[in-house]
């Protein structure tokens, strides 16, 4: 095996304990089962955390020889300060590190397509959870060549209350290196929107999540499917990406779930592929494979119907359920069986339920039985979310639609839904008669910022461009369905469904990384380039790791005389002045990337692009994932976002930014907004 250059460390963190959620024994064992791999490849520093006592924390370097447990005064606890404190010391300021492996198993929630946050052991308690994108984006400053993320957690969506409207935490502060985007390996447990599945064992040390199971073995070099076909007894980037997106599928199947990785590269043009085995070299020693445990004998073909106590607990189960955007669940208590007949998965829950109170199983049949009832209970959970997600996509895209009509030459900004009071901008706004129109004099700044102040207290920005009309949706709930630039004639609203499908699939965690492409050549319409289709685009290429595209765009639009979006400036990590009142910023030169075969790209995805300065559209994050970042700047995003910290304790549940009173009222203040008469 050739000699390996520049330092490796690994953080593998399992959250176990993560109450009041289930109980997550199999996560400290995949924490545990990364963290030994690591130690035994011989990398230059291995920080395991756990908060199970099975398991601990330990922390290991080739000098120690073996593990150090760590005795930490706050205890077994995985905080945030906890997981900062280790990283810091994997990284030290100005040392280069060729490689971090950083891997977490627990509970997750996904807040959208593009919003991924990590629960540690207290979320609950302090109401914090991570924000995996914003730690992503500050690990570009402690001079990192290559990351592997592994994220195996649940990427359900936050529907309970608890989980809402938790605090984001980029748990790291930024660093002392110039940004730098590191190769990209990522593995996510499930695609968008589903859950990730622990098997229990006999016991806590046999239970095994799928996905760091699953990695485990190929990572030991126990899985023959895991070799590179083109490089000799080696498991490599590629390879091992393709091999888990069907292993954990295969796994799932086992025991009759639906469960498949989601897997990803991004590497530019110094990123080899990481050499996770070599046959030739480490890990040394070896670890036997992992044993999955076994499915347990099936229950019966059940025959009849279930009993009546059991069909009164599945229904109690369902209708507790909370629903995305806080949909009532449909199944009602009061029709007892008939509503689980007309559910998918209804009766098979009440008779999994039934199973599992049977009497005289011993101890390993009754833990199959309880686990096999909750996975049903997932499953039915699953179908009832995609039901009200697709209700909501439709109605989402509806309303846009009705708002489309309305477009007309003249009015430029366009409300649909909600009682609006006031319109706040920092240039004339006149309402057009009694509708619900308003044209805004955009002239000076090229494009205009304005409030929507909404009767039910929410205050909704957003941007108004020269030559485009803006429209704004409110659900009538609380909640800010989207909003959008468009052409000033309702006859150009045709050239509008891709950016109605993406604010639709945004909402519902429909939209994939995958889409990025698609979505990026559909932002030009006629001889406008679509403002939202690129904010949105923005977050996709950041959550591959992908930033040259994100500043490819900016230099679209300031090549074609349109402000650039507030969340392309910020996730482009532009640096950024003010000149007479408008902010600007500077767009530095992208190198020209390869295009592989079969990639279906815009013109502007691979070509290079000099440097040039472009005016900012807006001046705050459009989508409310932006706010992540907002809260652990960089000193070059100051201007960007100094003005806005007064309105992060203030934020909405949306995806699109929306303000209570105190929080609008900040920005309003700072950006000495006038209301309209």
């Amino acid at each position: 095996m050739p000699a390996i250059e520049g330092r490796r460390v690994c953080l593998a963190m399992g959250v176990a304990n993560a109450q009041p959620l289930d109980w997550l024994p199999g996560a400290a064992n995949a924490a545990q089962e990364i963290g030994e791999w690591a130690r035994c490849s011989n990398f230059d520093a291995v920080t395991v955390l756990t908060d199970q006592p099975e398991v601990g924390q330990t922390r290991w370097t080739p000098q120690v020889g073996e593990p150090t447990a760590i005795n930490h005064p706050s205890g077994l606890a995985v905080t945030i300060s906890r997981i900062r404190e280790e990283l810091l010391a994997l990284l030290p300021p100005g040392e280069l590190t060729h490689w971090l492996v950083l891997h977490f198993a627990g509970h997750g929630i996904r807040q959208d397509s593009v919003r991924t946050l990590w629960l540690p052991t207290d979320w609950e308690q302090e109401n914090r959870g991570i924000a995996v994108e914003a730690l992503k984006t500050s690990l570009d400053f402690y001079g990192i060549e290559n990351l592997t993320l592994v994220s195996d957690a649940c990427r359900d969506f936050a529907n309970r209350p608890a989980t809402a409207n938790l605090n984001a935490d980029a748990v790291l502060p930024r660093g002392p290196m110039q940004p730098a985007q590191p190769g990209l390996d990522r593995f996510n447990a499930v695609e968008d929107g589903k859950s990730a599945f622990m098997v229990p064992g006999n016991t806590a040390a046999e239970a095994r999540c799928i996905l760091s199971g699953s990695l485990a073995n190929a990572l030991w070099g126990h899985e023959p499917k895991a070799f590179s076909p083109h490089a000799d007894g080696r498991v490599i980037s590629d390879s091992l990406l393709r091999f888990i997106s069907r292993k954990t599928k295969a796994v799932g199947q086992i025991y009759g779930l639906e469960c498949k990785a989601e897997t990803i590269r991004w590497f530019g043009e110094d990123n080899p592929d990481m050499v996770y085995y070599d046959a030739d070299g480490p890990p040394d020693p070896q670890a036997p494979p992992v044993e999955w445990p076994a499915p347990g004998a099936a229950p019966a073909q059940p025959l009849g119907f279930p009993a009546s106590d059991a069909v009164a607990t599945a229904i109690r189960r369902l209708a507790s359920i909370h629903l995305p955007g806080g949909m009532a669940s449909p199944v009602d208590p009061n029709d007892g069986a008939a509503s689980l007949q007309n559910l998918r998965g209804g009766l098979d829950l009440a008779f999994a339920i039934e199973q599992q109170a049977e009497r005289g199983l011993g101890p390993r049949a009754k833990s199959m039985r309880t686990w096999q009832a909750d996975a049903v209970a997932i499953s039915v959970k699953r179908d009832l979310e995609q039901r009200v997600r697709r209700t909501r996509r439709s109605t989402i895209r509806r309303v846009l639609r009705d708002g489309q009509k309305r477009i007309s030459g003249h009015a430029n900004l366009i409300l649909s839904g909600g009682r609006p009071v006031r319109i706040w901008s920092p240039s004339g706004v006149r309402r057009l008669g009694q509708t619900k129109s308003w044209r805004v004099d955009v002239e000076h700044s090229g494009a205009a910022q304005i409030i929507v102040e909404y009767a039910d207290g929410l205050f909704a920005p957003a941007v108004v461009y020269p030559q485009l009309a803006t429209l704004v949706t409110h659900d009538g709930q609380g909640r800010i369905s989207g909003w959008m630039c468009a052409p000033p004639y309702a006859a150009d609203a045709a050239s509008l469904g891709p950016t109605n499908k993406a604010i639709a699939e945004l909402q519902t965690t429909r939209l994939s990384p995958a889409d990025v492409n698609k979505l990026a050549a559909s932002i030009r319409y006629e001889k406008h380039a679509n403002p939202m289709l690129g904010a949105i685009a923005a977050y996709l290429y950041d959550y591959v790791g992908d930033r040259d595209n994100i500043r490819r765009m900016a230099w679209y639009y300031a090549k074609h005389g349109q402000p650039i979006p507030y969340d392309i400036a910020l996730l482009g990590l532009l640096r950024t002045f003010s000149s007479d009142g408008i902010l600007i910023a500077e767009i530095p030169a992208v190198k020209a990337t390869r295009r592989s075969a079969g990639q279906e790209l815009p013109s502007f995805a691979t070509r290079s692009t000099d440097e040039r300065t472009g005016a900012v559209g807006g001046i705050c994050p459009w989508l409310r994932q932006g706010w992540d970042f907002v809260a652990a700047p960089d000193p070059i995003e100051m201007p960007l976002v100094a003005p806005l910290q007064r309105a992060l304790p203030h934020l909405l549940d949306s995806s699109f930014t929306a303000l209570s009173a105190s929080g609008a009222e900040s920005l309003i203040r700072h950006f000495r907004l006038e209301a309209d008469r």
